[in-house]
């Protein structure tokens, strides 16, 4: 069962929906360079959607639009209507896009 806060804040994106964000479960934040969450969280921040980002790292800027949860109930959350698009990056992809 989804979460009521992350369901209450998903019905709140309005027309636009929201973006679900992950790296996948094995995904560790201390091998990303600050700068790399930096500019995603900046790109974020100007989409119109909201974006719920899996991520238990630190961070130094959170966009108003976007919530960080170092859990979230993925499969409940693909089934809401308000999700407009998934972005799932794998650890083994991320590490090369790294390098």
């Amino acid at each position: 069962m989804i979460l009521q806060d992350i369901e209450a804040w998903m019905e709140s994106s309005g027309e636009h929906g929201v973006v679900l964000f992950t790296m996948g479960f094995i995904f560790n934040p201390n091998v990303v360079p600050t700068q790399f969450v930096n500019t995603f969280m900046e790109a974020f921040g100007r989409l119109p959607q909201k974006v719920l980002v899996k991520f238990n790292g630190p961070i130094d800027y959170v966009p108003p639009n976007v919530k960080v949860l170092d859990w979230i109930p993925q499969q409940d959350v693909l089934g809401k209507s308000q999700l407009s698009l998934t972005v799932l990056i794998f650890h083994r992809n991320l590490i090369k896009s790294l390098n």
